[in-house]
């Protein structure tokens, strides 16, 4: 987008902003026809409740799944031109994580996550789509955020096109139940995998995903059934899915735009459509100023105007920026506590401390803020305290207690484990 545009994007109203710059993925949104329902091995069309198989498989194969979504669309002629298709997938698709961001909202909230992403999603090294909604009403509430491999979203964008179809958005099925109630909990079971959710005025408030070998163990089976627990007692309305017939007497065939996936195939097409728009806004805008040009007065004054804008709004611009980086340096500090907390390398320690002390008996042994306490017996304490002295790994090692030729005490530390220096850091008060 040019300078010139950027400008002008300032002194409009937000409502005004979306009809003269136009708005991708809400157009993308409003343009399906189309809605399938992927369930199980199943594809089905929304609209029609026409159903095709899909290939069995341990994860859902793009390819097929557009072949069989252009035959399917092929039995169901629409009287659209241009068909765009919104598809609804299973939970195991997405990953979904939460997040406490009070005072974010937008854009502001998206930049926010996805600064956080490596420490929400540590394992994930790969580029993800992300979708979150945050209830102003509810600010200091955990946000729910979804995530999605960008490159899956790609790929079935791709393959969609090779089929001659506009895959337009890409969303959870869960999320596109319909329920009368201000606050509902939607549990589904898809294969091995149960998936509950709970949404409150069309947020997403909690998801909770476990696969069913989980819950043979007590543990895990009584964590879910707490947290489902939690869910009823908020929730009037529970809606249990596990069909077609269920989702079919449920589904909203219509599009929303909260918690959507856009490919980025789908992106560009539409924005490549808004150039004519825009070619006309720019056409307008340059004559409206040869216009003005041609009266100095008027020019002079609309200039006036037109900085006292683009200062007034670079004030306010700058503040939120300072004010939002202050909130991602406050999380930061605050992680920090736990990010840089001293790994004791417990279970290297451990099979360190055994081949030093194999024919050894040791009695006792505490490991505590780096520092081992160990006590045994030996027909050779010195010999113990020379081997531990000679280890790389290990430091201030000192006889805590006086020993005789069989009794010993032994007080050591982990080379590697720094406390002091972290107390200095983060708990200066208490040093």
């Amino acid at each position: 987008m040019s300078a010139w545009q950027q400008q002008l994007q300032q002194l409009v109203t937000p409502q005004w902003r979306s009809r003269l710059f136009g708005d991708a993925r809400g157009e993308l949104v409003k343009a399906c026809s189309d809605t399938l329902l992927v369930l199980g091995s199943t594809l089905i069309h929304a609209q029609s409740g026409s159903r095709t198989q899909l290939e069995t498989g341990t994860a859902l194969k793009a390819e097929d799944l557009a072949i069989k979504a252009a035959a399917l669309l092929a039995r169901n002629p629409s009287e659209s031109k241009d068909r765009s298709i919104l598809l609804l997938l299973p939970p195991s698709e997405f990953v979904a994580t939460s997040s406490t961001m009070p005072g974010l909202i937008g854009d502001n909230l998206v930049s926010a996550l996805r600064l956080q992403k490596e420490t929400l999603l540590p394992a994930c090294n790969e580029k993800l789509a992300l979708a979150v909604e945050s209830n102003p009403a509810i600010q200091q509430e955990p946000v729910s955020a979804i995530w999605v491999s960008q490159a899956r979203l790609d790929s079935l964008f791709n393959a969609f096109a090779e089929q001659n179809l506009l895959l337009a958005v890409v969303r959870p099925r869960l999320l596109q139940l319909l329920s009368n109630e201000p606050v509902t909990t939607v549990i589904e079971k898809d294969g091995d995998i149960l998936t509950a959710v709970s949404i409150m005025d069309g947020y997403l408030e909690s998801w909770l995903q476990i696969n069913e070998q989980d819950l043979q163990q007590d543990e895990f089976s009584e964590q879910w059934q707490a947290e489902l627990a939690n869910m009823s007692n908020s929730s009037p309305a529970e809606v249990n899915v596990a069909d077609a017939d269920d989702y079919l007497s449920k589904l909203n065939s219509e599009a929303k735009k909260s918690y959507c996936f856009f490919p980025a195939g789908a992106l560009a097409a539409r924005k490549k459509a808004e150039k004519g728009r825009q070619a006309l806004l720019a056409a307008a805008a340059v004559a409206g100023l040869l216009m003005l040009a041609s009266i100095p007065f008027i020019a002079q004054s609309f200039e006036l105007a037109m900085a006292s804008s683009r200062l007034e709004s670079t004030r306010e611009m700058s503040a939120e920026a300072r004010a939002d980086q202050a909130v991602v340096v406050d999380f930061e500090n605050q992680w920090g506590i736990f990010n840089d907390f001293p790994d004791q390398h417990v279970r290297e320690a451990l099979y360190q401390l055994q081949e030093v002390l194999a024919a050894e008996r040791l009695s006792s042994l505490e490991l505590s803020d780096g520092l081992i306490r160990i006590q045994g017996t030996s027909s050779d304490p010195q010999a113990i305290l020379q081997r531990l002295e000679q280890d790389p790994m290990f430091t201030e090692v000192v006889f805590s207690r006086a020993t005789n030729n069989t009794r010993y005490y032994i007080d050591l530390r982990l080379a590697s484990v720094n406390f002091e220096g972290y107390l200095v850091r983060y708990f200066p008060d208490q040093t």
